[in-house]
């Protein structure tokens, strides 16, 4: 649950927001219909905030590495090589990156 309660958004129908992640703007080689399917997902983000615009807001999140608890431990430590802030994001990331979206006037926003 997001904590703060409240929203800056007056008169606003509802807020949608999609899950892409960095091989939608990045492409990865290996992946490469992941990549396309998640950049798919920020052009229908995108698209989808000018249709619904200003009824519903549409925002999506393109995190980098996550990691869930119980993930075998070497999987971290190959993630962190690769991440410029050296540490993977958790769960608890996602929900308040979720919850901030729901709540701003913001529309058609990729947040990575």
């Amino acid at each position: 649950m997001c904590a703060g309660g409240g929203t800056d958004v007056a008169a606003s129908k509802g807020s949608i927001v999609n899950f892409a992640d960095t091989g939608g703007l990045l492409g990865w080689p290996g992946f490469i219909s992941h990549s396309v399917a998640k950049a798919g997902v920020v052009n229908l983000t995108k698209s989808l905030a000018k249709a619904l615009a200003p009824e519903v807001r549409v925002n999506a999140i393109a995190p980098g590495t996550i990691t869930m608890p119980g993930d075998p431990p070497e999987w971290e430590e190959e993630f962190v090589k690769l991440a410029p802030l050296r540490k993977t994001g958790q769960p608890s990331d996602i929900a308040d990156a979720v919850c901030i979206l729901g709540r701003r006037s913001l529309t058609g926003h990729v947040l990575l």
